[in-house]
Formats: structure tokens, sequence, C-alpha cells
């Protein structure tokens, strides 16, 4: 009797530690291989938001500015810039705004701002964009790949907002993708842009949840067809 309930106390537990496993190895798929992109204006290296004027942006890069400070760079505007607009909302904490020039009130003009990022070897159609948002002084449109996907209202003179907007998985090519905000209809005094966003992507390959799921559910049916057999 006593070696009979050790049979049947076994299995259980085995039961039990491999559905236990199987569930971790769910939980651990999406956050162990993801990459999670953060296209927020204003960040230093490490991916902190800098409210410092004039302090170097490291994802975005600038074109066509009237009269850009160090080409192609871009750097955070503040109250105490001269490219600085009082009806701007802000820096931080998750963005600040960025500009060619914030040295220089007339320095920016109808410029463009760029981010490029790297999805090789990425599922595209795993892609989940959140937050995403943006404000251009005087106007501007957002664009991936060279589609538009947002344009904000002409809000020249008056108190900056946030445009919200969405970007579709479909717009998404492998390799490199660029997300630009363009300034518009604007009077060459005091611009800049200012953008929120991230975006959650898995490798390609990567099983599914229910397909781990399932793969443990296996690994439990193998282990009592084995211990049926040893009986």
């Amino acid at each position: 009797m006593e070696e009979g309930n050790m049979k049947t106390g076994i299995f259980p537990r085995l039961f039990v530690k491999i559905l236990m496993a199987a569930i971790v190895l769910v939980l651990m798929v999406p956050s162990a291989f993801a990459l999670t992109i953060n296209f927020a204006t204003g960040q230093d290296v490490s991916g902190n938001i800098q409210t410092i004027g004039n302090s170097l942006d490291a994802n975005w890069l600038s074109s066509n500015a009237a009269n850009p400070e160090n080409p192609p760079y871009s750097y955070v505007v503040a109250p105490n810039n001269q490219d600085w607009y009082s009806g701007w909302f802000a820096n931080g904490p998750n963005s600040s705004w960025i500009a060619a020039n914030p040295l220089d009130g007339h320095g920016n003009g109808n410029f463009t701002l760029t981010y490029t990022f790297n999805l090789t070897g990425y599922n595209l159609a795993t892609a989940a964009f959140s937050g995403l948002q943006f404000s251009m002084d005087d106007q501007g449109y957002v664009q991936i790949n060279g589609i538009t996907v947002s344009t904000e209202p002409y809000i020249g003179g008056m108190s900056y907002y946030w445009t919200t907007f969405t970007i579709p998985a479909n717009d998404l090519v492998q390799g490199f993708n660029t997300l630009t905000m363009t300034d518009e209809n604007t009077d060459d005094w005091l611009e800049a842009g200012r953008l929120e966003g991230t975006l959650q992507i898995n490798p390609a390959g990567v099983p599914e949840p229910t397909t781990m799921l399932l793969l443990g559910l296996g690994l439990i049916g193998v282990a009592g067809v084995r211990r049926k057999f040893k009986s």
C-alpha cells in the first residue's frame, strides 16, 4: 500500500511542476525576446529625458533647417533658449521639445526631424504601438517610411497641445524604417517639435504563447505515459 501511495503521489507532483514550468515559459517569451523602442524626443544616450536647453538628442536628426546649430543633430529647446515659445507646454517628464538650433529663434523654419530604427529579423505582424502623440510649431505632419500618418491642425500664435496618432503595422518594413516629423506653414520664428510613443515587437520565429502552453501540456502527457509504463 505504501508503494502504491508513493506511485500515485509522484505523478500529481510531477504534473504540477511541469505545468508551472510551461506557464513560466509562456510569461517569459514576450519579455525576454521583445524589442521596445521609445521614440520620445529629448532622450540622452541612456534613454533619460533631458530638460536642459541645448542638450543633444541622442536619436532624432534634423534636416532642411534655415540655420542649424550642428547638422544633422537636434537639441532640446528650453525656456532659456532664444528659440523657446511661451505657448508650448513644459518639457518632461516623458519628452522634450527639440529643434535643429535652439539658440536661434529664426534658425529652424520648415525643418524635418528623423528617427531611424532597424527591424531586421522581427515579425512585423507583432508590432504594437502605444502612446503615440506629437506637436509642432506652427503646424506639422508625421510620416513613417514616407507615408503620412498624421497631420496637426495649424496652431500658430496659440497655446499648443498634443495630436494623437497611430501607425499601421503594414507601413513597417523589414530593415531600416524612418519616422519623421516635418514642420510646415512656419512663420520662421520660434519653431520646434515634440513626440512621444513606443513600439514593441517580437523577433521572427518566436513561438506564440499558446504554442508554448501546448508544448508544456504535451510534456505533461509524455511524462504521464512514461510513468504508466514504469508502474
